[in-house]
């Protein structure tokens, strides 16, 4: 897949295109891509579309967290046969662009698209003024073909990046996996940490939560891991540690169900599906150690059911 920065330097010929931030890739997402992907037999080249940024982190000054960062969402598109990902820089000149300029400078006389598809409360341009209707009028009058795409729905509502980043915030790893379309992942490369759990009897692999990405709700989950090809069962830890850590440092740590092979410096690929309790702060290590034999006994519980 191209990652393009800049469509000047581009030599486009037939594109079908969908625009987004496409925060989580989720089943939303994937009925827009799947109409990209299936213009490639008309001779398209299937193409994503987003800034480089949330919008609202420049118009608003607002901190936004994802639920896949950069690399993992084109990692994502790749997989699924996108050729193309434009990641757009979102200025002021670019904020500026009235929807009309957008589409014919930048769609149509630059991308050379012939296939657009978006969600049909899509909205664009200076100030959002551009929506589905405007694309309509505007794609009778350059000749290309328009679908606005009817949500994804889930238990009655709509799929959204949003709503999926309150469930992971919220602890609601079923539901999270049920609009993604897979589980919650947190990915990295496992390094050492202070040994405690092994001094326990619990040993755990640790991981950091990549700057950027959403932070699940600190508590104990069921697992699956997968470090180079091998998937483990397990518990994980999101949180602060608060009982053995005064300084308040989010990570992830996981105690592996059979394992007791040396994992450190192997990238780890961890997928929260079920959340056990919230973190707490306990009395001293003594109890702690009891609570960790507890979550244990949950987790295996789970995974047999």
């Amino acid at each position: 897949m191209d990652i393009i920065k800049d469509i000047n330097q581009i030599q486009w010929n037939k594109t079908s295109l969908t625009l987004g931030k496409f925060d989580g890739v989720h089943l939303g997402h994937r009925m827009l891509l799947d109409k990209v992907l299936s213009a490639e037999q008309d001779g398209c080249t299937p193409t994503v579309f987003t800034f480089d940024r949330f919008p609202s982190q420049f118009l608003l000054k607002q901190e936004m967290t994802s639920i896949l960062i950069e690399e993992e969402k084109q990692q994502l598109l790749r997989s699924l046969g996108i050729q193309r990902y434009v990641l757009f820089p979102f200025h002021e000149q670019t904020a500026s662009l009235e929807p009309e300029q957008f589409v014919e400078e930048i769609l149509i006389k630059t991308m050379k698209v012939t296939k657009l598809y978006v969600g049909t409360d899509f909205r664009f341009g200076k100030a959002r003024k551009g929506d589905v209707t405007l694309l309509e009028h505007l794609s009778r009058q350059y000749g290309f073909t328009f679908e606005a795409v009817e949500k994804r729905l889930y238990q009655g509502e709509e799929v959204s990046s949003s709503r999926i980043r309150d469930c992971i915030a919220r602890g609601q790893m079923e539901e999270t996996a049920a609009m993604l379309g897979v589980p919650y992942q947190i990915s990295g490369e496992i390094i050492h940490g202070r040994s405690l759990g092994h001094k326990l009897g619990v040993p755990t692999i640790n991981q950091t939560i990549p700057e950027g990405k959403i932070m699940p709700l600190p508590g104990v989950y069921c697992a699956r891991v997968t470090v180079e090809g091998k998937e483990y069962q397990g518990i994980a830890n999101v949180g602060s540690k608060p009982t053995v850590q005064a300084e308040p440092i989010f990570g992830l740590e996981t105690h592996l169900f059979d394992c007791n092979e040396d994992l450190y410096g192997k990238q780890a690929a961890t997928r929260l599906l079920h959340f056990v309790r919230p973190e707490q702060k306990f009395a001293g290590v003594e109890e702690l150690r009891r609570q960790l034999e507890q979550d244990k006994k949950a987790g295996a519980a789970y995974f047999q059911r």
